[in-house]
């Protein structure tokens, strides 16, 4: 794969960069917590947000109409609980289990990560981008290739290394890894 992934020095400026309107920061967070393809994120509706033993999680439909369950960290249910508030409450607009949460067409998710980029004085990239680089952090943090393979919906765990962008760099090289006491 040929996307490009951010640092995480770069996906907290394009974070910081959102935080001004709640609609780009549920965005964002969601796709940078949660990976999901642009696809899903416009699909999302109030009813895909469920509890599952005391974690909330969005319900999501995948590629190939797989349905799988991500869970979301405190920081993404409060963007998404603000950008909610926001849209259907103070904007007074009707809200349903039917609602969708983002109401926008996926080439709209383009347009705000473009736009936050150029805000965040960082380079421009694909919301596909921000999927890569959630995987390249969760490996960082430990995650392991069946997590990761469960969580983005891949039914091959090789997808993993392809959208992992930050081992392919030099400086994280495992031959770096090595170490024999000092000698």
């Amino acid at each position: 794969s040929k996307t490009p992934g951010l640092s995480d020095e770069e996906a907290g400026k394009l974070l910081d960069a959102a935080k001004g309107n709640a609609k780009y920061y549920a965005v964002i967070s969601t796709l940078l917590y949660c990976g999901l393809r642009r696809s899903e994120l416009c699909q999302i509706k109030m009813s895909d947000i469920t509890m599952e033993k005391a974690v909330r999680a969005l319900q999501v439909l995948g590629k190939g109409r797989k349905v799988r369950r991500i869970p979301m960290s405190d920081l993404v249910w409060n963007a998404i609980e603000q950008h909610i508030s926001n849209t259907f409450i103070v904007d007074n607009i009707p809200m349903s289990n039917d609602s969708y949460i983002f109401k926008m067409h996926p080439a709209s998710v383009r347009k705000i990560v473009n736009k936050l980029c150029k805000i965040a004085g960082i380079k421009t990239v694909s919301p596909h981008a921000l999927r890569a680089t959630a995987v390249s952090n969760a490996i960082d943090n430990g995650a392991n290739f069946v997590e990761l393979q469960y969580a983005f919906g891949w039914s091959n765990p090789a997808m993993v290394n392809r959208y992992d962008k930050r081992r392919s760099q030099m400086k994280n090289s495992a031959v770096l890894k090595i170490n024999y006491g000092g000698k």
